[in-house]
């Protein structure tokens, strides 16, 4: 095994997109040595990452194929081998294990792989690539779990957010319409743009049937079981009321409604759905530490005996509240109906978007620095994004993001990395450029007034 990990892993640890990013293990000054970190460390290694032969690296040299393989990981590292995994791409079952390799020509007319990867107990992995996932981490974020009455419903608090989701009487059922058996388990989890990928690429269609990309600021995911395993929807008619926090820094001149959208996983499309999101002002609270959204509100909103106060200053990996998540210590949220559970936000619809072609120089490489791991930062006007892959020599593309916009790359890992850390480690900063003329993925990376080349 060549691989341990990097400095990155505390954000990997939140799912920072798919990358665990891995480096060369003698490149340990960086090392997290924090006892979770060297659990996290351990719990990688144990794991044969290096799945990717070079019988596959050659085939996405050829510049033909697309190839995505690695292995489904939890927020530790460890792999997910509880029953019910599925690894769907392009829509169809590829695998029922938490191993994934997966091979495709290239087409320019459906440029983008859709990756969708499901377990129970966790919020899904879906993703969509222009390039190749090489020795890739999919990370799965554990659901925060809840449990209620059917008869009384009740209100659910995201522990990872403090969003709060309003859950009607006799509301939820089963795919066939019965009441549901014994207590329900009302999983949540809330997928920060800063922190972790959003579902899908952000290609959305509006009710009019345009096509946009969406200005987010975060994705609440929503699931239910009951006590003999049975997956709940909402009745016909039933809607839950979803509140979420929007960042403090977007708080002055966020428009005072917004449009509500859940994500088709078919299609991998975001849908605008029915009815708006009101941007609404959350009391404070008292208290001497940080304060998520969650304690207090004009929404009614948890009281005083249901404030959730975490100490911001002294945290482990694996609280609920961890020093990026404290900038929602937010005086506003956004809250509206939904007619479904699963992805649900209140995003905003942009149109002419920017990518960026990250492009590698082959010439200086070899196959034994494959994979190529880069972490990004698109600074959007409405904060910041992030994204990583860990790419094949044909590199990736950057896109639904805005135009004329600066992004920060840095490379986290190759798989034939030296200490101390070449050049090529620097961060480096490219702009996105014009629009380049449509949404989605572009038919390939040369449609794109951003791009830049890598050189080790």
């Amino acid at each position: 095994m060549r691989n341990s990990l990097r400095t990155l892993l505390p954000l990997s640890v939140l799912g920072l997109g798919a990358a665990a990013l891995l480096a060369a293990p003698a490149c340990t000054d960086g090392l997290d040595s924090t006892p979770i970190g060297d659990e996290l460390t351990r719990s990688i290694e144990e794991l044969n990452i290096d799945m990717c032969g070079e019988e596959f690296l050659e085939l996405d040299l050829s510049g033909e194929y697309h190839v995505i393989c690695g292995l489904v990981v939890d927020t530790e590292g460890k792999l997910i081998e509880v029953e019910g995994v599925e690894i769907r791409i392009d829509g169809k079952v590829v695998s029922k294990d938490p191993k994934v390799l997966f091979t495709r020509l290239r087409d320019k007319d459906n440029p983008g792989v859709r990756i969708d990867i499901s377990a129970p107990g966790y919020a899904p992995y879906i993703s969509t690539t222009t390039g190749s996932l090489i020795n890739q981490p999919f990370v799965l974020q554990p659901l925060n779990i809840s449990e209620l009455n059917w008869e009384e419903g009740g209100k659910v608090i995201d522990k990872s957010s403090g969003s709060i989701v309003r859950v009607e009487p006799q509301s939820l059922v089963t795919a066939t319409g019965k009441k549901p058996e014994g207590t329900i388990s009302f999983g949540t989890f809330f997928f920060d743009p800063a922190l972790q990928e959003l579902p899908g690429d952000m290609t959305a269609v509006t009710a009019q049937g345009q096509m946009v990309y969406l200005q987010s600021n975060g994705t609440l995911f929503m699931a239910a079981v009951d006590e003999a395993g049975n997956e709940l929807q909402l009745a016909p008619g039933a809607q839950v009321e979803v509140t979420m926090p929007l960042n403090e820094q977007l708080v002055e001149g966020s428009p005072e409604s917004t449009q509500l959208w859940t994500f088709d996983r078919e299609s991998g499309l975001w849908v605008q759905t029915k009815g708006e999101g009101q941007v609404i002002s959350f009391n404070s609270a008292p208290g001497p530490q940080p304060q998520h959204p969650g304690a207090g509100g004009t929404i009614d909103a948890p009281n005083n005996a249901e404030q959730i106060i975490w100490n911001c200053s002294t945290f482990a990996t694996n609280d609920p509240c961890l020093p990026e998540h404290c900038k929602f210590n937010s005086s506003a949220g956004t809250t509206g109906p939904f007619s479904s559970l699963g992805f649900v936000n209140f995003d905003i619809a942009k149109t002419d978007p920017g990518c960026v072609h990250i492009q590698i120089d082959v010439s200086a490489i070899s196959p034994d620095d494959i994979p190529v791991c880069f972490s990004f930062t698109v600074q959007a006007p409405w904060g910041p994004v992030t994204r990583a892959e860990c790419m094949g020599p044909l590199g990736t593309v950057l896109y639904n993001i805005p135009a004329n916009s600066p992004v920060v790359g840095q490379l986290e890992y190759t798989d034939n990395a030296a200490c101390p850390d070449p050049p090529g480690h620097l961060p480096f900063t490219v702009n996105s450029g014009a629009p380049w003329g449509g949404v989605g993925a572009p038919p390939d990376g040369s449609a794109c007034n951003g791009s830049f080349l890598w050189t080790p």
